[in-house]
């Protein structure tokens, strides 16, 4: 998103695979709640265990739909304007994404406050996910 603010005039390769990697990104957060989902069903919890999951599954799913609205958000920066031929101002285009930039870094910060909070139930209290076979 950055590159893109940056060569927003030169071109739309930046926008595109930014879009690409948000995308993916996204997916992969939905698919990580999914798993820390099961994974907390087996999972013995003592109160301490408990106050860390409850706040690392709450900050999951809060970063997972911080990113899939933002995934949307920029996807219709870069895809209204094209279905409906106009080109959307400089500025105007430039704000926006140093809006989504913005916004983009508050959720990286939300995802490192997550994963510390798993690195806290796997090396202070020993939670380790088990594999079904």
């Amino acid at each position: 998103v950055l590159l893109d603010l940056i060569f927003l005039r030169r071109t739309a390769v930046f926008g595109v695979c930014a879009l690409i990697l948000l995308v993916l990104g996204t997916a992969g957060a939905v698919l990580a709640v999914l798993s820390g989902e099961a994974a907390a069903e087996a999972v013995v919890q003592t109160s301490a265990i408990h106050t860390v999951l409850e706040r690392h599954e709450e900050r999951g799913e809060l970063a997972r739909t911080v990113f899939a609205a933002l995934t949307l958000a920029y996807a219709a920066l870069l895809l209204i304007p094209l279905a409906m031929r106009k080109v959307l101002p400089w500025a105007a285009g430039r704000a926006l994404r140093a809006f989504l930039a913005v916004l983009l870094l508050g959720g990286a910060v939300l995802v490192c406050l997550t994963a510390h909070d798993g690195g806290l139930l796997v090396h202070e209290h020993g939670v380790q996910a088990t594999l079904e076979k």
